[in-house]
């Protein structure tokens, strides 16, 4: 030992390489479902099988009477979820952090996950893109019962800290009904409890910097009436009669034989393969 010893060449410390609890997460496809209730779970996507059309299906959430199926997508594990509630606030949560249970359960309350106050509801969940680079190219367009619409960057949203931040400024008695992604190439679709609709261009709407504003008009509304939902339609430049063509042409391809309408009666011109095959892309 005195002769052929070698020092020691190594040292033993204390510690070792932080572990983040995501780093563990295996990345895996979640179905998460939201009812109108505020109750959320997520599934892992093998546990459904395809059917063939007329399948019988199977149950995908237990609900009470008066509660329905509000929300549905597809998200992968490490996915951030953003949650808007009627104050204005949103909240940031990954998919793994959600309750897992079985196709039949109910879930858990949103508001045993989220710093939620009294009297305080999720109306909006907004997956975010998994691709980050493409935060900076994305905006997030808002509606509201009174139908404001606001149109603010993407990025504006992706640093959420754990009590949440304010969203949207809000007046007495309005909430968020709607919060989607959209580019500038895409349409907003308001609708109204009395039937009203409303299509224009994202572009119509200038990005606000703040996240404190209350937006501008995208609607207007009757004494009686209220905005109910936004959708975002993406954009398509086609004449009327290439969409009544592109309607007919989609029947007979179907196998459909209905009578000709009035309308596709009196179009004329034909579709080109390469229009239709187009058309058919954007739908």
């Amino acid at each position: 030992k005195d002769e052929f010893g070698t020092p020691r060449r190594t040292e033993i410390g204390a510690g070792g390489p932080e572990v983040d609890d995501e780093d563990l997460i295996q990345r895996e496809d979640m179905a998460v479902t939201v009812s109108h209730a505020g109750y959320i779970k997520r599934v892992a996507l093998s546990t459904y099988r395809a059917q063939r059309r007329g399948g019988k299906g199977r149950s995908g959430m237990a609900m009470r009477e008066e509660d329905f199926l509000a929300r549905i997508f597809v998200a992968n594990t490490h996915t951030p979820v953003l949650f808007f509630s009627s104050r204005g606030m949103v909240y940031k949560m990954k998919v793994w952090r959600l309750p897992e249970a079985a196709p039949q359960a109910r879930g858990k309350a949103l508001v045993n996950l989220l710093p939620l106050e009294q009297d305080e509801r999720i109306t909006s969940v907004m997956p975010l893109p998994e691709d980050e680079e493409q935060w900076d190219k994305l905006h997030v367009m808002f509606a509201t019962r009174a139908g404001t619409v606001r149109r603010n960057r993407l990025s504006d949203f992706v640093q959420v800290n754990r009590n949440g931040k304010i969203a949207m400024k809000l007046d007495d008695g309005d909430g968020i009904v709607g919060v989607q992604i959209c580019t500038e190439d895409d349409d907003v679709l308001l609708t109204t409890k009395l039937g009203q609709c409303i299509r224009f261009a994202v572009t119509d709407v200038r990005v606000f910097k703040g996240r404190d504003s209350t937006g501008v008009r995208g609607i207007s509304l009757g004494s009686d009436d209220t905005c109910i939902s936004m959708t975002i339609l993406r954009h398509f430049d086609a004449a009327a009669e290439e969409r009544v063509q592109y309607l007919k042409l989609s029947r007979l391809m179907r196998g459909e034989t209905e009578e000709v309408s009035e309308e596709e009666a009196i179009a004329g011109g034909e579709l080109s393969q390469e229009r239709y095959a187009a058309m058919g892309a954007a739908e």
